[in-house]
């Protein structure tokens, strides 16, 4: 059976974005091994464009303020970049649209589907549902994603819980569960040995929730510390507001902060942590959680959709009420003077992660570009 070109569109591909770019290079990575052909349509790296891909790629500048941080005005200029570039490819050397995120990427490639007569398959990640607020996306996000669902050939989830979400806003057509999948090198899965500090991995943004783990480690602080320190990484918005706030109270000695580090560092940053902290306001299906909990890493994350999907308190980590500094700090300190706990956690976690693989999530994916909706 002749196997089928895609045309893949999405505002992040690596080295740009986070998670959800990460989960689709290696979607594209396993699924052009068993046949596929794609072209990709992506912002293009401040940097230049990425070499090495075995696929097609047409880059659209679009001014991001960042790798890691985009805006309206560039999403706005992907957003016609990737319409100009997808509707003057030619028919017949595409057989389905599929688009990482609804937003920006859905928007255009249900135009380009609907204009090619095409197959369009979204997927959903997180922030292009609930846009980052725990009570949901404004009415104008909501009214594009119901038109982007009402067109889709399959609208697929990386959880229960972001469907049940989109779900809030009206009926889903041809939902699917696609979880995203990490992808580890061989040789980080040995190292067993406890990390030296607590990481926070993510975007300095108001979905991440920063500022709480600040406050947590000033509560800390006032409690007499604890052994191990934080590290916060990462860029965006609050980026400047939480090294500030780390100096202003003096938390220099036992908190760091950095900005992103490449795709290619975030195994040995995982590998090299106690664990994972995660004070997010809401998520998709966390990546680095999985990714940390492949590596026997744990994970102390707010008790909210798309972490305690995974995270199960006591089990394969820890939990605390979300938005609560107390509940945050009273987790990190019981977990620092328990090494015993974490290690338990670790296995746990690391057993409960191995059933995210990318080759079940690539079999999801190829059931529906066999036309299995």
């Amino acid at each position: 059976m002749k196997k089928k070109s895609i045309l893949v569109i999405s505002h992040e591909f690596p080295p740009l974005g986070g998670g959800a770019g990460r989960s689709l290079q290696s979607l594209c990575d396993e699924l052009y091994k068993r046949g596929y052909s794609f072209h990709l349509i992506t912002e293009k790296p401040s940097g230049g464009q990425s070499a090495g891909y075995p696929f097609p790629i047409t880059f659209v500048p679009c001014f991001r303020r960042s790798d890691f941080q985009t805006s309206f005005v560039s999403t706005a200029i992907f957003l016609v970049g990737a319409l100009r570039a997808g509707i003057f490819k030619k028919k017949a050397s595409i057989d389905f649209v599929f688009s990482n995120m609804a937003i920006p990427a859905g928007i255009a490639g249900a135009i380009i589907a609907a204009m090619h007569r095409l197959p369009h398959i979204v997927w959903h990640h997180g922030s292009d549902v609930h846009a980052g607020r725990s009570f949901g996306a404004p009415l104008i996000q909501k009214l594009m994603l119901k038109a982007i669902w009402k067109r889709s050939f399959a609208n697929c989830f990386v959880s229960d819980s972001l469907l049940a979400r989109a779900r809030t806003y009206g009926s889903v057509p041809k939902t699917h569960i696609v979880p995203v999948a990490p992808v580890i090198k061989s040789c980080l899965l040995t190292n067993t040995a406890a990390g030296r500090l607590f990481l926070m991995l993510g975007r300095m943004e108001k979905v991440k929730n920063p500022l709480l783990l600040i406050e947590a480690c000033v509560l800390l602080k006032k409690r007499g510390g604890m052994d191990r320190k934080i590290l916060l990484v990462g860029d965006g918005n609050l980026y400047c507001l939480v090294q500030n706030r780390i100096a202003a109270y003096g938390l220099e000695n036992a908190v760091s902060l950095q900005k992103n580090v490449p795709h290619d560092r975030v195994f040995e940053l995982l590998s090299s942590a106690y664990a994972l902290v995660l004070p997010s306001v809401i998520e998709g299906l966390n990546i680095s959680m999985l990714e940390a909990a492949l590596l026997g890493v744990p994970t102390i994350g707010s008790d909210v959709p798309g972490i305690n999907d995974f995270v199960k308190h006591k089990s394969t980590g820890l939990l605390f009420r979300g938005n609560d500094p107390e509940g945050l700090a009273a987790q990190m300190q019981e977990l620092d003077k328990d090494p015993g706990m974490r290690q338990t956690l670790g296995k746990n976690a690391c057993e409960a992660a191995k059933r995210y693989t990318m080759q079940a999530t690539c079999d999801k994916m190829e059931n529906l570009f066999r036309g299995e909706s």
